[in-house]
């Protein structure tokens, strides 16, 4: 017998999992837009169609999804780069994420 309520259920489960991405997205295409500092959090939940309260279930402030919004795009980037075979991008690449997570030991 098929549920309607598995079928919600199944939905929810799909763009729950989809959700992180969905606000990296979303903030990748704001911070280009306006700039860290005109970003709001409020801004990236609508954009993403959540509340904020959900955009806090995934990232504690703003500087957190900074951070994996740069991370997320390094490591495509760094992918993208081996795959080609563009060593020296890749070396460029690697430098940035060092600094990036010698600054997130740095901060706690």
């Amino acid at each position: 017998m098929n549920c309607p309520i598995n079928k919600i259920k199944g939905r929810w489960e799909r763009r729950k999992n989809a959700r992180p991405q969905e606000l990296l997205a979303a903030a990748l295409d704001l911070f280009v837009e306006r700039g860290y500092a005109a970003t709001r959090l409020d801004d990236v939940a609508a954009r993403a169609g959540v509340s904020k309260g959900t955009l806090y279930l995934y990232f504690t402030n703003k500087e957190d999804l900074f951070k994996a919004v740069v991370r997320e795009h390094l490591v495509r980037r760094t992918q993208q780069r081996f795959a080609e075979g563009n060593h020296h991008a890749l070396v460029g690449a690697c430098r940035q994420y060092s600094i990036i997570r010698a600054d997130e030991i740095n901060d706690g």
